[in-house]
């Protein structure tokens, strides 16, 4: 037994050890810079070559119905953030690459499944978690490499090394977003949509609920359990997914500021998109509460799928739930026809096209959608959901001119009002202060104790050549936040020598007067100089949350 395990995992790991070897063959001792970033490029190409042979050998769905059934995190011991990434990289090759035909998936009754199911399959899949794992470590590798890392070989294998300052700069820049960004920071908006795993009621009726991959392998809570209607002996293990709550109303708002455009992208306002996955979501609870081996399948794959025997009927139920949210959440009243072929207009667009898998990145991680069609089968992916809600934020996130003023109009509004809502700090001034002197805009700011934070808020959305780490856009990306610091520091020194103004007045009990530049997300800070720290964790440059912990 412990033999076949052990050629097993060889045999997985295999092709992913041989492009390793092959990569290093070709590096020198140490390379850096430009050289280091095309070598690693020439690997992430290697191995999608390597995943799209092995994806061939069968259909989409006969990868997907194996993949949603590996436990989040089987390979290497990753973190969990780590495990997120592979799987949604191992997720959409599957999708690239993956034949359309579906003759090797079968159905039994209510039961679908591979046609045929042998040890070359099993051992593929994992192949493919081995290869998803290898491309999001080069994928890694080159943003360490654009920070300023040198790629250098030991044994068989290569590592991008960096020097203790360095090393520290980048674990900052990864624990802080980790802990203070949000779904949605990268395309410039601070907006929080979801709420804590599944533990609590929760009472607006407007929430999405989504299956997001258990890769800390915890166990469901007890109200989860009790919603979807699980018998005790399936909850003993942890579940392959977890179930998390978005709520939309908040969502839809900041979208619909963009209405127009998205429209014209995606085909439909962005409060019926909405409406139409808040009644995808409905659907699915009405069926757990009919037959609960629903709410299995739901932690246990993250999709449910109907054949088209069951096609109407889903139609149907959705068109009633479609009508009821758009009335409900927008006051919008539909006659069922209108409703249908709204419905109906949805599914097509929400649904993949050929060239749509086609079009798929896998180092930027999109497009995804939530709906695909295989053979006679509609497969409605719900942990899909949330990455192509960031497909929507995305979709504004690099507007500039009058549509960029929006965003950031509204990214100035949610600074303010989490400074409103925090109560060991006390509001200051925003607007215009005018003095003899001359007059400066403040976005934001607030006093806690004897000091005086004055906020430049900027949501400054990341185009997808900085989040992947690219060296020039990185230097430019900073010399733009360089240049805003410059200007809050300016607003603070002109204060401080003018105390009072025609339109204001700092209090007696201010002592200092600090600065900073406020983002959605967490950006990199390329220099350890004071001037543009806080303190040794926190940086000038830095999310509101971040900032407020800092303060109080």
């Amino acid at each position: 037994m412990e033999e076949d395990r052990e050629r097993f995992d060889s045999e997985s790991r295999e092709l992913a050890d041989e492009l390793t070897r092959e990569f290093v063959e070709n590096l020198a001792k140490r390379t850096e810079g430009r050289e280091a970033a095309e070598a690693l490029e020439w690997h992430l190409e290697k191995l999608e070559e390597a995943i799209a042979s092995v994806s061939a050998r069968h259909s989409r769905f006969f990868w997907m119905h194996l993949s949603r059934r590996l436990p989040p995190n089987p390979v290497h011991g990753t973190s969990d953030w780590t495990a997120r990434l592979c799987r949604g990289v191992l997720e959409l090759s599957l999708l690239k690459h993956g034949h359309p035909d579906a003759e090797d998936i079968s159905q039994g009754g209510s039961f679908i499944a591979p046609t045929q199911l042998t040890y070359e399959d099993a051992r593929d899949i994992f192949c493919l978690y081995h290869l998803a794992y290898q491309y999001n470590r080069v994928a890694t590798a080159f943003r360490r490499v654009g920070k300023g890392a040198i790629l250098v070989i030991e044994d068989d294998d290569f590592d991008a090394v960096a020097d203790s300052d360095l090393e520290r700069r980048m674990q900052l820049v990864d624990d802080r977003t980790a802990h203070y960004q949000r779904p949605f920071s990268t395309f410039g908006t601070a907006l929080s949509v979801w709420s804590q795993v599944l533990s609590e009621a929760d009472k607006s009726p407007y929430q999405l609920l989504v299956p997001t991959l258990n890769a800390t392998e915890e166990l469901l809570p007890p109200r989860a359990v009790e919603m979807l209607g699980l018998p005790p002996l399936l909850t003993r293990g942890a579940p392959n997914y977890m179930l998390g709550l978005i709520a939309l109303e908040p969502l839809r708002d900041y979208l619909e500021m963009f209405a127009p455009q998205i429209e014209a992208s995606f085909g439909a306002r962005p409060c019926r998109l909405l409406t139409f996955l808040w009644a995808l979501g409905g659907r699915q609870m009405l069926l757990i509460h009919t037959k609960p081996g629903h709410g299995w399948q739901l932690v246990q794959r993250g999709y449910s799928v109907t054949t088209r025997s069951e096609e109407d009927a889903a139609i149907a139920l959705l068109v009633g739930l479609y009508r009821e949210g758009l009335n409900q959440h927008g006051g919008i009243e539909l006659d069922p026809e209108s409703a249908l072929a709204e419905v109906l207009q949805l599914v097509e667009l929400l649904t993949y096209k050929e060239g749509d898998y086609s079009a798929i990145n896998l180092w930027d991680r999109m497009p995804l959608k939530p709906i695909l069609v295989h053979g006679d089968f509609t497969i409605w992916d719900h942990a899909a959901i949330p990455m192509f809600l960031e497909t929507l934020a995305k979709s504004v996130g690099l507007f500039d001119g009058g549509l960029g003023n929006y965003k950031g109009s509204e990214f100035e509004r949610q600074v303010n009002a989490l400074i409103g809502a925090t109560k060991a700090v006390k509001a200051w001034k925003t607007g215009k202060l005018r003095n003899a002197e001359g007059e400066y805009d403040v976005d934001a700011s607030f006093i806690v104790d004897d000091v005086l934070y004055i906020v430049e808020c900027k949501a400054v959305s990341a185009n997808p050549r900085y989040i992947r780490g690219d060296w020039a856009t990185l230097q430019s990306r900073w010399r733009v936040f360089d240049d805003y610091l410059s200007k809050a520091k300016d607003v603070a020194e002109f204060l401080d020598r003018n105390r009072v103004g025609r339109n204001y007045e700092i209090p007696d009990d201010v002592a200092r007067i600090e600065y900073c530049v406020s983002t959605p997300m967490a950006e990199y800070i390329p220099t350890d100089d004071p001037a543009y720290w806080f303190d040794p964790e926190t940086p000038r440059i830095c999310i509101p949350q971040e900032l407020l912990e800092f303060a109080t």
